[in-house]
């Protein structure tokens, strides 16, 4: 639970440090708790840089449920960290790697706990039409298990190529994270097309992939398409 009425300070540092670029970070404890943060990022060669990230939240609280829907808590002080590269080639393809490890993140015998805890809570609707256990599942999904990342190990690939074969205004790319813990991943293509000024076109669909009980098999769908039209424009004059 986060305390009322804290001023929270909060603070960045930037430095170009013998040709890396240097942030540093600090929350200082308030209504949340305290935190501290870095992250790096050099060119190694003309194309290739190389980058990473991390972070430490002090006193961090894990709800937990186990397959039984008992419920507690554990606090200690979370570590995350990432470690990534970017290459760029001749022909302006770009490659981006990452892994990913968070600190926060929920061990794969508590991601199945839950996954049973879910089922039985739908069970016990179907039973008696009691929604108690299947509201408690339900924000447990929405407020920890549900969330983007999850769990600890995540391995990140990204592929993208302005104009292939000399198309113009055409950008295709593919996205795909891993679950590296559950063995569950996803896998997004997309097309990204300007050709009208001030619009982007874009078309992607998402593929899921995983066992019972693994982050990204036990999401709502396995595929989804998504068409999207985004537009630019200014409204009024600038002030001279």
């Amino acid at each position: 639970m986060c305390a009322a009425k804290h001023l929270n300070a909060a603070g960045k540092l930037y430095c170009l440090l013998y040709d890396t670029d240097l942030d540093v970070m600090f929350l200082s404890r308030g209504s949340e708790p305290a935190g501290y943060g870095m992250d790096v990022s050099r060119n190694v060669l003309p194309e290739l840089e190389i980058h990473g990230e991390a972070a430490v939240a002090f006193d961090y609280t894990k709800p937990t449920i186990d397959r039984s829907g008992h419920g507690s808590q554990n606090t200690f002080d979370a570590m995350s960290y990432l470690v990534g590269a970017r290459y760029q080639t001749e022909t302006d393809a770009i490659l981006i790697a990452e892994y990913y490890r968070n600190g926060k993140g929920y061990r794969t015998t508590e991601m199945e706990d839950f996954a049973m805890f879910s089922d039985l809570a739908y069970a016990a609707y179907l039973a008696s039409g009691n929604t108690a256990l299947l509201q408690r599942a339900s924000r447990a999904s929405a407020n920890n298990y549900g969330g983007a990342n999850a769990m600890v190990d995540y391995l990140y690939v990204r592929a993208s190529q302005p104009e292939p074969f000399n198309v113009l205004y055409l950008t295709p790319s593919l996205t795909c994270v891993a679950n590296l813990d559950d063995g569950s991943f996803s896998v997004a293509p997309e097309v990204l097309y300007t050709r009208i000024t001030n619009l982007e076109l874009r078309m992607k669909a998402m593929i899921l992939s995983g066992a019972f009980g693994s982050e990204f098999g036990e999401k709502a769908g396995d595929f989804r398409l998504e068409l999207r039209a985004r537009a630019f424009f200014q409204l009024g004059r600038a002030f001279e």
